[in-house]
């Protein structure tokens, strides 16, 4: 089996579980060659309330959000451009899967997930549903010669870390040329720039912008004290929109940490986030616990939980501001990112 160099280095970005399979493998493949990644989460923080819309008014599931870590401009600034095609035929596919390998470029591609007898069994593990739910990107990362195996680099395990699944070409072909319209689509490869001057400026002022510009009254605890225990009756858990925003809202914490070690915030503030991200955790292990055997005392945890995280909230995020903009009248860059280290 021919496979990509940086195959082992391709691990979760993604503890929360809150990011579709396409931003999640994206992030993991950057993770996988460079250590900017931490840069790309400065938009981690966005007004609650859109979480609550999202996953309440538009009843939405978490993997549907569309999370703006790997857009574009911030895509090149840490040293990486996409390549797309909206589909492909099977010998173009397995083409693109050979030139990737020599270049230790995965293929990304959509393809229906059941076909793969992993993504079936993950699924009915899961409980979730094989069909009608949210469509799955591959990751293409290997094969063998003569062609006879697909090597697929994916996170369909119980604890959803990346890991390797060899899938037979047969079943490859077999799914194409009965419903070729089906696969093969929104091809994504990424590829390096070969850019090593990548630097922190468009970071500092990107994120200044966005920090100044946030407004956060931190309703969705007071919404969410009232609506998780009506939720665990006629809900599963992957379905049910209280634990999705929990999820959202842990996970944007957790990506916002990792971004927070390369600023110049104080330390105090540092370990306010930190404090809060492990809290907004505790609550979302709480919370999916009691989904499936609530107790008196958990709830009162939770509601303890939740309405401490909308003062603590509160105040973290005027502190932020208040650094933010200490920073920019001193004209003093908020990020400190040496040269991003190389693995």
């Amino acid at each position: 089996m021919h496979t990509i160099k940086s195959l082992s280095g391709i691990v979760s970005q993604d503890p929360a579980v809150h990011l579709n399979c396409r931003v999640h493998q994206t992030l993991a493949l950057v993770a996988a060659k460079t250590s900017a990644v931490d840069l790309l989460y400065y938009r981690s923080l966005y007004d609650s309330h859109r979480v609550f819309e999202h996953c309440y008014l538009r009843k939405e599931l978490r993997w549907s959000y569309p999370y703006p870590y790997t857009e574009g401009d911030d895509l090149r600034n840490v040293g990486f451009t996409i390549e797309n095609r909206d589909r492909v035929g099977l010998e173009e596919f397995l083409e693109l899967v050979s030139e990737g390998v020599a270049r230790d470029e995965p293929v990304s591609f959509f393809a229906p997930r059941a076909e793969f007898e992993y993504q079936a069994e993950y699924l009915d593990r899961m409980g979730l549903p094989r069909s009608g739910f949210l469509p799955h990107s591959f990751l293409a990362c290997g094969v063998n010669e003569p062609v006879t195996e697909l090597l697929i680099r994916d996170d369909a395990t119980d604890n959803h870390e990346f890991t390797d699944f060899v899938v037979p070409w047969q079943t490859v072909r077999a799914g194409w040329e009965a419903d070729p319209e089906q696969w093969f689509t929104d091809i994504l490869v990424l590829r390096g720039t070969g850019d090593d001057a990548v630097g922190p400026g468009h970071f500092g002022t990107a994120y200044t912008q966005h920090i100044l510009g946030l407004e956060d009254e931190f309703e969705i605890y007071d919404l969410l004290h009232d609506r998780l225990a009506e939720e665990r009756e006629g809900w599963e858990i992957f379905a049910a929109p209280g634990l999705n925003c929990l999820s959202m809202l842990a996970g944007a914490r957790i990506q916002f940490c990792r971004f927070l070690r390369h600023t110049r915030h104080s330390d105090q503030l540092k370990e306010t986030y930190r404090r809060n991200m492990k809290s907004l955790c505790a609550v979302l292990d709480e919370a999916t616990l009691g989904h499936v055997e609530p107790t008196p005392s958990a709830d009162a945890r939770i509601k303890r939980g939740l309405h401490a995280l909308k003062r603590r909230e509160t105040n973290a995020l005027r502190l932020l501001r208040h650094e933010a903009e200490t920073f920019q009248d001193a004209g003093a860059e908020a990020v400190r990112f040496p040269e991003p280290s190389t693995h």
